[in-house]
């Protein structure tokens, strides 16, 4: 019985031919199951464009960049846009992309990001780590990337945390940050920072916004579906309309 499980003197042993064998079979799978999903993930983006009117847009990637530089974050963080397409919603432009970060210390850090233009609005510097969603939570793996991805965040230097941990961790949030004195509640209107905190449980891990822009950031390889955030753009930019004193006053 034990000529079935070893060899003779010098020769193979059977945890070594399952070593040898079963590593490359483990290793091919779980680059198959990438593909598979990298494929997956590249089709939902395209239904995702075409259904809502999105454009390329790669003529306006330096005036993009500009706008994300302008964002709360290092200043000395490289950016590389990719793939950048824009669409409306009402007055206000979407703009999809992929972002590769390298910040000063040469961490690299991917993200799908949308990039929201809402006419009116006058943001604070401010910058926003939400909690996962209840899927996430339920993966180790998504977790770790989760936190990987925010503690390699570049926060901006001239921003202070906001509020008590007890307050952020009821509204979603891992942190908050803004210029000093400000509270959460005043950075952004109430009603619209919900809205926006809301987006923790569809993918959504850090937020930046100033003056009309609003930068929400999607770690890559998370699986969450850009159409699930649609109904939240519409309702984020419904909101700020909402909002905007331009269009109060006129209203009255």
């Amino acid at each position: 019985m034990d000529g079935l499980f070893t060899a003779g003197p010098g020769g193979p042993r059977l945890g070594d031919l399952v070593f040898w064998i079963g590593t490359p079979v483990i290793f091919l799978g779980a680059l198959g199951l990438n593909f598979l999903r990298s494929l997956g993930a590249s089709i939902l983006r395209r239904r995702f464009i075409t259904q809502h009117g999105f454009t390329p847009c790669s003529d306006q990637t330096k005036n993009t960049a500009a706008r994300l530089m302008r964002l709360p974050g290092d200043p000395q963080t490289r950016l590389a846009i990719l793939q950048p397409v824009e669409t409306m919603i009402g007055r206000a432009s979407v703009t999809l992309l992929t972002l590769h970060r390298r910040g000063a210390s040469g961490i690299h850090r991917d993200a799908r990001l949308l990039l929201l233009r809402l006419p009116g609005q006058d943001f604070p510097p401010s910058l926003f780590c939400l909690r996962p969603g209840e899927r996430e939570r339920r993966s180790p793996w998504q977790r770790l990337q989760s936190a990987a991805f925010q503690l390699t965040g570049d926060r901006p230097d001239d921003l202070v945390p906001l509020e008590s941990h007890r307050l952020l961790r009821s509204a979603g949030l891992l942190s908050a940050w803004g210029p000093r004195g400000a509270h959460l509640h005043t950075v952004i209107d109430p009603l619209l920072l919900e809205e926006l905190l809301a987006l923790g449980s569809q993918g959504v891990r850090i937020i930046r916004c100033q003056g009309e822009d609003c930068a929400l950031e999607i770690p890559i390889g998370f699986d969450g579906d850009l159409e699930e955030l649609w109904p939240s753009l519409v309702r984020i930019v419904r909101l700020s309309d909402d909002a905007d004193p331009r269009r109060a006053a006129q209203a009255s």
